[in-house]
């Protein structure tokens, strides 16, 4: 069995691992998103460069696997987990992914990972067993290929989607301030992922758990909208394809004839964020909250119609550039949060 290097030093990995990407970033400036999209690894006939830096073909424990750009490319059997459980084989063999693409061998990771908000309570302690151990990930594409990469997850810190957001808004990630109006009165901030919304009350700054929970209205709920829509019209497609038509900008072509997909998609926007604002409407006065925060892959789409909604009693708030990286920042934001209060505690004790 492999020994750890007890003279390495612990690296921090903060790991958003979403259902349709998983974003990567740590203290050191590096960051990443891969394509939450796996396959079983076969051999690769074709000419094929396999030196690319977002091919991802690992040997982890016993068995191969096509990660990310290289699954959806070369295999037909590439999948998306779309399980609410967290702690399941897919979502640990994305995160083993994300860190082997950044660590060193020998290296022991503090990880930061997500959950969502409603299950992290329930999940959390489960989901941190879970990923503690010792991995050793072998590298055959990439940048890393060839290499064999050892590293032990000895702390991990599940943190609550949406919440994450909140504060990679807020704080730069050296924890200075940019948004203090956010710290005044209530915030509720809507996470819109591809698979779920986690919906996130914060009062004067402080994380109210109770207060929050998740959805299963992501956009993926949209998108499959749209999938019927072609079914009528005699063409068949899946969620994925629409989702690739609609970040290209390209027309669904049924038989020779080209239609702009972009009209009925955004409808279908529409009416989704409706029903989710008609829902926290139902635990929620809109007029309670000070400040609405639209985060997550889908606040770019939401925003119109939440404005159309909700600006005459809120505030809206958006990062256009920036809003499906907001959890993974706001994650390390945390937790220097949470290392700024341990060390201020100990000086007050001492």
């Amino acid at each position: 069995m492999y020994t750890m290097n007890k003279n390495k030093k612990e690296k921090l990995v903060v790991v958003d691992s979403g259902r349709s990407a998983v974003k990567v970033i740590t203290p050191e400036g590096f960051d990443l998103l891969i394509p939450a999209v796996v396959s079983p690894a076969h051999e690769i006939t074709m000419d094929v460069d396999l030196s690319k830096e977002d091919y991802y073909w690992l040997q982890f424990e016993g068995e191969e696997h096509f990660v990310g750009r290289l699954a959806m490319e070369q295999s037909r059997f590439a999948y998306q987990d779309r399980s609410r459980k967290k702690s399941n084989q897919n979502n640990r063999l994305m995160i083993v992914t994300a860190i082997a693409a950044c660590v060193d061998d020998g290296d022991e990771v503090i990880l930061l990972t997500n959950c969502p908000a409603r299950d992290w309570a329930t999940q959390r302690h489960e989901l941190t067993d879970f990923l503690k151990g010792i991995y050793s990930v072998t590298h055959r594409a990439g940048l890393k290929s060839g290499q064999t990469i050892n590293f032990t997850i000895t702390k991990v810190y599940p943190l609550p989607e949406g919440a994450g957001a909140f504060y990679g808004y807020i704080y730069t990630p050296y924890l200075e301030l940019v948004h203090p109006d956010l710290l005044d009165g209530s915030c509720l901030v809507i996470e819109w992922g591809d698979q779920t919304v986690n919906y996130i009350v914060v009062n004067d700054g402080e994380y109210i758990s109770e207060s929050c929970g998740s959805m299963d209205l992501g956009l993926h709920t949209a998108l499959a909208e749209v999938v019927k829509w072609a079914e009528t019209q005699g063409k068949g497609i899946t969620i994925a394809e629409v989702a690739s038509l609609a970040i290209k900008n390209k027309p669904l072509y049924i038989g020779s004839t080209p239609v702009d997909i972009n009209p009925i998609l955004q409808e279908a926007y529409q009416r989704l964020n409706n029903v989710v604002l008609d829902r926290l409407s139902g635990r929620f006065s809109f007029t309670d909250f000070r400040n609405i925060l639209l985060a997550g892959g889908g606040a770019p789409v939401m925003v119109e119609s939440t404005k159309q909604r909700l600006q005459t009693l809120c505030n809206i708030h958006y990062d256009m550039e920036a809003s499906q990286w907001l959890n993974v920042k706001g994650f390390r934001v945390m937790y220097g949060l949470m290392q700024q209060e341990a060390a201020e505690r100990c000086q007050d004790e001492s």
